[in-house]
């Protein structure tokens, strides 16, 4: 028997990894789709092998992207498989079942430490195969979730043992994606839990919820090195934070929470409970979005908020029940909230209302339990359960196969998308942005003009379809557009410089003035609004303006030369020909004599007419 254990646990790794890898074999046919551009194609950290380091000094999205996320490990593993394979497709996605079988695999061992090697098994291969998955395997960004699994997982069984490596492990969770905190809460439940404890004798009679806190804080102290390291790393982590991310948006809230209160959003929270449920449990009626109106912002009290609060409930009185007698199944079932707590929505409004990617991890804990629960269930009839689990992993199997084509390329992501949830106003906005990215600007427009009609709290309906009209050459189009989306986000420095744009090109000088003013005033740092400014202010006659606002942008950009040259034109129409002189001349030096300055230059000098 003990022979036939160890045979299984030595084994059992490379059939986890075989069979995860098998069931995203299809993967490999897939392309880039939708962030996959913006985070990869559009990315030169990841087009050089000299962003291995860079990444750790940048955001996770390249500018002009508001949004960041400090994600430099993941970058990284992009940039070195970009330099091996030139930025093949093919081998990102063949990457990426690599690091799924990798943690899946780092599933199997931790199972294996809290239940027995047959139920362990159960436990890799259904997270090998489970179909909530799919979106973190089959879209190349999705690495990130099975990065911070494999480390994070990693950093709990070493931190079990006490080793040293925990800290590192727990670090390189951290900077595959910030939701490797977790980790830190993961470590705390285990200490609390999975500790020594009486003999179940004993347990019986003396033990109380009391005497088995005292004795995990016990164990915590003992690790108070360990835990030292974390708070180091976290330290060093939010320091990093604050120096990339100065001026700059570390998230941005899902769109679903945009102008919500906070009741709001907790209610709204309570409804996403049974999605999570159903998506842990019976993951077979997938999504690839679930912003509005899939899911809608709740404002009062409904069936689906309750059906939430009583499924909370009834988690929490699950693992207070099974503290005592069931320790390890108390674990995994706290194992859920922690490790969904960074995307809950509970704490702070997070960038995602519900995504089937961020359930890689807690899924963990999720399949822990089914294990616990089976392994009750073999005492009393070992060949139901063997059936039941073996049905169940076919099922997943099949269904993780089946929908790994979805992200095959933008067009199938958009027609599986609408066609599962037509009332998807994201579906549509993103099937607008594939339309004009391909020249359909009249289809691209119609899908613009449908997510507006489904949700008009999101910007970017009005932003994008405006740039739409613009090349269809419809200004007055894109001007009323860009005045719905001032009325949402009205300090947007996007879309106040395209309005400027646009009614700068329109002849409408005041009106481009006041909306480059908000630009500036939300984007200090904006050369193009100076510029339309001074352009304006000089088309109206008011050289007094144009001359504040150059000077004031030659003060913040000294080396700027197209701000020396308008600075200069505008002293030269002022009568300050000596001024003008000085800052053409100036404009001549940075330019490294662009004709256009040079010619600014002889005018300032009297040497032409």
């Amino acid at each position: 028997m003990l022979r036939d254990r160890e045979t299984l646990r030595r084994y059992a790794p490379f059939v986890i990894a075989l069979v995860s890898m098998l069931v995203y074999a299809n993967a490999l046919a897939n392309g880039y789709v939708l962030d996959d551009r913006g985070v990869l194609l559009g990315n030169p950290l990841v087009s050089s092998l000299s962003g291995v380091w860079k990444a750790f000094a940048n955001s996770y999205w390249p500018l002009p992207n508001t949004g960041g996320q400090y994600r430099p490990l993941a970058i990284a593993t992009f940039a070195i498989d970009w330099a091996i394979s030139g930025g093949a497709a093919w081998w990102m996605h063949a990457a990426n079942m690599l690091w799924h079988a990798a943690a899946s695999v780092a599933v199997f061992m931790l199972a294996s430490e809290l239940l027995s090697p047959a139920v362990a098994l159960v436990v890799g291969l259904g997270f090998g195969v489970h179909p909530v998955h799919v979106e973190a395997v089959a879209n190349v960004v999705g690495r990130l979730e099975a990065m911070v699994a494999f480390f994070g997982v990693s950093a709990l069984m070493a931190h079990r043992r006490g080793s040293r490596w925990a800290p590192v492990l727990f670090a390189l969770a951290l900077l595959s994606k910030e939701s490797g905190i977790v980790v830190l809460g993961l470590c705390v439940a285990h200490d609390l839990l999975l500790v020594k404890r009486p003999a179940a004798g004993a347990r019986t009679k003396g033990s109380t919820p009391q005497t088995l806190l005292r004795s995990g804080f016990a164990t915590f102290a003992k690790r108070r090195t360990l835990y030292a390291w974390y708070a180091g790393i976290t330290l060093v982590w939010a320091a990093a934070l604050v120096a990339v991310f100065r001026g700059r948006s570390f998230s941005v809230p899902a769109t679903t929470f945009l102008g919500a209160s906070l009741s709001e959003r907790l209610l709204t929270v309570a409804t996403i409970v049974p999605h999570y449920v159903r998506l842990l449990l019976a993951p077979f009626d997938l999504s690839a979005d679930y912003y509005p109106r899939v899911i809608e912002l709740v404002s009062g009290v409904t069936p689906s908020v309750l059906l939430g609060f009583v499924l909370a409930l009834a988690l929490g009185i699950a693992v207070r029940r099974a503290w005592r007698p069931a320790p390890e199944l108390a674990f995994a079932l706290l194992w859920i909230p922690i490790a969904l707590s960074p995307v809950s929505n509970v704490f702070f409004a997070s960038g995602v209302s519900v995504a089937e990617r961020t359930l890689y991890l807690p899924s963990v804990g999720a399949l822990l339990a089914l294990g616990w629960v089976m392994q009750y269930s073999v005492r009393r009839s070992m060949r139901s359960a063997i059936i039941v689990a073996a049905a169940v992993m076919l099922l997943f199997a099949i269904r993780t196969w089946t929908r790994t084509p979805v992200w095959h390329d933008d067009k199938t992501y958009i027609l599986t998308l609408l066609r599962d949830h037509p009332e998807s106003y994201r579906g549509h906005l993103v099937a607008g942005r594939v339309l004009a990215s391909s020249g359909d600007l009249f289809g691209a427009a119609r899908q613009y003009a449908l997510a507006r009609t489904l949700f008009r709290r999101d910007p970017s309906a009005f932003f994008e379809a405006a740039s739409v009209e613009i090349m269809r050459n419809d200004l007055p189009r894109a001007d009323l557009l860009l005045d719905s989306a001032f009325l949402v986000t009205p300090k947007s420095p996007a879309v106040n410089m395209l309005q400027a744009d646009v009614r700068f090109a329109r002849r409408n000088f005041s009106g481009a003035i006041k909306s480059a003013q908000y630009a500036l005033s939300a984007a200090p740092d904006s050369m193009r609004a100076v510029v339309i400014i001074g352009l304006a202010a000089r088309a109206i006659f008011d050289t007094a303006l144009a001359e504040t606002t150059y000077h004031a942008g030659v003060q913040r950009h000294p080396d700027a030369w197209e701000l020396r040259a308008g600075y200069a034109d505008v002293l030269l129409a002022k009568g300050d020909s000596a001024a003008a002189l000085a800052e053409a001349t100036l404009a001549v030096a940075l330019s490294r004599r662009e004709p256009m300055t040079i010619a600014l230059r002889e005018r300032a000098s009297g040497r032409t007419p």
